[in-house]
């Protein structure tokens, strides 16, 4: 029964907890350039005084006419670029000494581009009031009345198309993706193993012209496959909504979670994917991968530059030791980071009755979760939900194949005013509760997001959440006579009632109950020292 359950009531426990944290949109995600707004990510000054800009899709009316080849370029202190095709300038807007905006026309070789137009450096350019600027709701317009020009640009999100696009229409639509198409070399190794391939496949490409990922590897697999030439292949192109609600029939048929998704088909099978991010230097070295049957296997989500803290393995059972013999049911291996920039990030791969839950959960250095993102594959179908917090709700986004896209907000506030606990639906994820509290060793009453079953993916409910400290105690691993020191917490969660004994450093059980059903470390590799030996009790 597992994920879905009645039958192990631990096991519910790794469906009922939730997390998130609150991260801001973005302009770069989902805004406009207004005027005196932060251009997210592009804290990208240098040290001679110099600007360098990156590239912002956006859409752009010149004179009341949409125009794909005016070039959007943000760079940090609130500054935004637009250019003009064919050498006519560039609009500078950025903020001046008192902070009012401020537009200056620039000549185009103001700015040098890298090849493949994605980002371009300036000198710094002095604020001047060259046209008129209005701001309103996502979106700026500027009015340039001078005798020479006599135009007005309107900068918009961008919308994007959706549904099937062949690649020229995919080039008029975005033409800097052809400037990193043309630019972009491909490796030898990958083109030789795309040019080598007998078999009859056809790569179908889910992307949004609306994507950083998409623009990032979208040009360099078209240049990749136009490189190895062989007429074996065949790629199409299907361009998914800002709102990722179109092609609706398209996403939930083949299981569309984010983008890009590349599907590689022989015939009516599924040879393999790629979603989102390489997991090796590029996409080409991904997908070849997937061609000789060889899949990379996922690497940890934004963990580049994150210390490796410890991982582990638990086994699962149902039944409890003393009572009805224990059965294995599944696993769940783990790995915990400590993020570069501050607090830590666990990742969980919960398997049980060929149903799998993958979980990215991100907490802050003071115990708060910060971040939780759940992919779930139960009898085909695949949905992911990643979750964000705010001042006093938690907003979850759900995408995948059991209904599309879903959309919920829940109150983090309960009738106290205190702010509820959350946690990973995971094995591991379930001593975050006890660092958020700050491991006090006494009693502690609050509330806590509840995750439901498997097939309602929803952020969640509150719930009245206990945790009661036992006192420190040992255990020793299942396959190994390893003594492990831990501190026992007695947990209630609504009307259900469990036991956890954590790694005093870690905060991950090496052992937890919950009704009939029971998780047990069985390998432990520790690294440096985890969270709990930072968090200071009240």
């Amino acid at each position: 029964m597992g994920l879905n359950g009645s039958r192990h009531p631990l096991l519910n426990l790794t469906t009922i907890l939730v997390l998130g944290f609150g991260l801001a949109s973005g302009l770069s995600a989902a805004g406009s350039p207004a005027a005196g707004s932060p251009a997210a990510g592009a804290e990208d000054g240098t040290d001679d005084g110099s600007l360098t800009w990156s590239h912002s899709t956006r859409d752009v009316y010149w004179n009341g006419e949409l125009n794909p080849q005016v070039e959007v370029l943000s760079a940090e202190g609130s500054r935004w670029a637009v250019a003009l095709p064919e050498a006519q300038g560039v609009y500078v807007l950025q903020p001046d000494a008192d902070d009012e905006p401020t537009v200056a026309k620039v000549p185009t070789e103001t700015f040098a581009w890298s090849e493949d137009r994605l980002e371009a450096t300036s000198s710094m350019i002095e604020p001047k009031r060259d046209a008129e600027l209005f701001d309103f709701p996502d979106g700026i317009w500027i009015r340039d009345t001078s005798a020479e020009s006599g135009r007005h640009l309107v900068v918009a999100p961008h919308q994007g198309p959706s549904g099937a696009l062949s690649v020229d229409e995919l080039w008029a639509t975005v033409p800097v993706w052809h400037s990193a198409y043309e630019a972009y070399e491909p490796t030898p190794e990958a083109v030789g193993a795309f040019r080598d391939e007998k078999r009859d496949l056809k790569l179908k490409v889910f992307f949004g012209t609306w994507c950083g990922d998409s623009r990032r590897s979208v040009p360099r697999l078209l240049s990749t496959l136009d490189a190895a030439d062989n007429s074996k292949l065949s790629v199409e192109l299907v361009a998914i909504g800002r709102g990722f609600t179109e092609p609706m029939g398209e996403i939930r048929r083949f299981r569309v979670t984010n983008v890009p998704t590349v599907v590689v088909f022989e015939g009516n099978h599924e040879v393999g994917r790629f979603v989102e991010r390489p997991h090796s230097d590029n996409v080409e070295t991904d997908l070849a991968a997937v061609l000789a049957g060889r899949p990379i296997p996922p690497k940890a989500l934004f963990h580049e530059d994150d210390q490796l803290l410890a991982s582990g393995r638990y086994g699962l059972f149902a039944g409890r030791d003393g009572s009805d013999p224990a059965e294995r049911i599944g696993e769940e291996s783990w790995r915990l980071f400590k993020i570069a920039d501050g607090g830590y990030r666990l990742h969980t791969q919960h398997l049980e009755g060929g149903r799998r839950t993958d979980t990215w959960h991100r907490r802050t250095e003071q115990g708060p979760t910060a971040f939780v993102e759940i992919t779930r594959s139960i009898a085909g179908e695949l949905s992911r939900t990643r979750t964000s917090f705010g001042e006093q709700v938690a907003s979850a986004t759900t995408r995948g194949s059991e209904g599309g896209i879903l959309k919920q907000t829940t109150g983090l506030i309960d009738d106290r005013g205190d702010r509820a606990l959350v946690s990973a639906p995971s094995v591991a994820g379930w001593g975050f509760l006890w660092s958020a509290a700050a491991r006090p060793k006494n009693r502690v009453d609050k509330s806590a997001l509840v995750w439901p079953g498997a097939g309602q993916p929803t952020a969640g409910r509150a719930e009245a959440l206990t945790l009661d400290w036992l006192g420190a105690d040992t255990w020793s691993g299942t396959e190994s006579a390893t003594e492990h020191p831990c501190d026992r917490v007695a947990v209630s969660l609504g009307k259900r009632t469990g036991e956890l004994c954590l790694h005093p450093e870690l905060d991950v059980p090496v052992r937890a109950s919950w009704g009939d059903g029971e998780a047990r470390l069985e390998s432990l590799d520790v690294v440096g020292a985890g969270p709990a030996a930072e968090v200071e009790s009240p």
